[in-house]
């Protein structure tokens, strides 16, 4: 498309009434949420999941893996099964041959307000802080909406990165999660 410059195509927006302006990923907590992310928003209060995983696209053609504001003020996730899992996930996408993104190739393609939210927590993780949902004077995205029942991830996969390597780089990660997570379950559930 004509002028779409970095983004290569057109993303949608939705502008509100009460002035907030975002795209999809945005509105989780919003009370004007496009349908369909009041749908997802509904399933994840009904569900209230222990893990969530947030498969993006990214900004470039590496990987980067954001984590929940909920991290320690050391930068290491608050808890084992967030390390444990965070380590799976890194693990599995250097075994895919997934490049890791450093912040310096990513922040140029960033708006500031996102530049404000990120925390550097190594080479491959960033930590996401945004305000908590109820305190939000709009919507959050799904990570720090999903985070409320639980723990949650979010890979981006570079945009220019293969449409197969992108699905086999966040079906590895997810399946590595999801394993990481169930075996902390159970281990900490039989002591």
């Amino acid at each position: 498309m004509r002028r779409t410059r970095l983004f290569g195509r057109a993303y949608t927006i939705t502008v509100c009434r009460d002035g907030f302006v975002g795209s999809d990923n945005h509105f989780f907590g919003h009370v004007a949420a496009p349908a369909g992310v009041a749908a997802v928003v509904k399933l994840v209060d009904d569900v209230r999941p222990g893990l969530a995983i947030d498969l993006h696209e990214g900004w470039d053609d590496g990987y980067y893996l954001f984590v929940s504001g909920a991290c320690g003020s050391d930068g290491e996730a608050t808890t084992e099964v967030e390390r444990r899992v965070e380590s799976a996930v890194i693990a599995a996408l250097r075994a895919e041959g997934a490049r890791a993104s450093s912040l310096s190739e990513l922040v140029p393609n960033m708006p500031e307000e996102h530049r404000r939210r990120l925390t550097p927590l190594g080479a491959e993780r960033l930590a996401w802080r945004w305000d908590p949902v109820e305190s939000s004077p709009w919507g959050v995205g799904f990570l720090p909406y999903a985070r409320r029942w639980g723990m949650a991830v979010k890979t981006e996969i570079g945009r220019w990165t293969a449409l197969a390597d992108r699905v086999r780089y966040q079906t590895a990660g997810s399946i590595a999660a999801v394993r990481a997570y169930g075996s902390a379950m159970i281990q900490s559930r039989d002591g």
